[in-house]
């Protein structure tokens, strides 16, 4: 709660209703923080607080004129970088490390093959548990690549081209697994977002901006140009209630705050 915990009330100001309503991070500016939007009888009060930054915004409830919110998904250009060069680097050093790695474990060349078939199963297997927006979701499917590769070692034209055996079977697994690190990588690179504008009777002037993130990551929001703003647990209740709410208050006063309490 906001009011009366870092912000000071008016005279006779209470709250109404609050919402967790986002999540800012930046790993350039090293901040994450919570925002909370907050309505009272009086105003509504945006704020976020981190360690070593504040955002504070806020608008008496009889100036709001409109709302405007969105929620949902865009895709970071930077993030989709930072996977496709991890994945390269995965894939190009991961294959001979295992080939010395197994070489150590077994001089059987059989044992070492099933060992190279039983890593790979475990890490392809095991990605899928691993959660969409992590980056170690598309590493382990190219590490799991990575060991297509040395099963194949030097053959590995030829066993695209039909080759038989372990080592065909490997060719014709390896496109469709570096499909699919194809594909965690861009999950990876899809993130949720949001963007809420409170406007006042004050023309163009919006009190309360919180700015969704673009294609590159960037945000169009000078109150927070680094900053990436995620939707918190209560975005979806916010954007279902709070045009109504302020409504309700604004025409009908006690009557409209005693519903939105209950």
């Amino acid at each position: 709660m906001i009011l009366g915990t870092n912000l000071a009330p008016t005279d006779g100001e209470e709250v109404v209703k609050y919402y967790h309503t986002t999540g800012f991070k930046s790993w350039l500016l090293g901040i994450r923080s919570d925002g909370y939007i907050e309505v009272t009888n009086k105003r509504v009060i945006f704020q976020a607080i981190s360690a070593n930054s504040l955002m504070h915004s806020e608008v008496p409830i009889s100036d709001v004129s409109g709302i405007s919110i969105f929620k949902g998904t865009y895709f970071n250009l930077w993030r989709l970088l930072l996977g496709i060069l991890l994945g390269l680097v995965t894939l190009s050093f991961m294959s001979g490390i295992f080939v010395v790695v197994l070489n150590g474990l077994t001089n059987d060349s059989d044992a070492s093959e099933a060992l190279s078939w039983i890593m790979f199963l475990g890490m392809i297997i095991g990605s899928w548990f691993i959660r969409s927006e992590l980056i170690w979701r598309p590493l382990l499917a190219a590490a799991a690549t990575s060991m297509l590769v040395s099963i194949l070692g030097g053959g590995l034209l030829d066993a695209m081209l039909g080759g038989r055996g372990s080592a065909g079977l490997a060719g014709l697994l390896l496109l469709p697994t570096l499909i699919y690190v194809l594909f965690t990588i861009f999950m990876y690179a899809r993130r949720p977002t949001m963007a809420l504008s409170i406007n006042s009777k004050g023309g163009s002037s919006t009190p309360i901006s919180i700015a969704g993130a673009s294609v590159g990551g960037a945000l169009g929001s000078s109150a927070a140009r680094a900053l990436d703003a995620e939707p918190g647990p209560d975005a979806a209740n916010l954007a279902r209630e709070l045009g109504a709410m302020i409504m309700d208050i604004q025409q009908f006063g006690d009557l409209g705050i005693g519903k939105w309490r209950a």
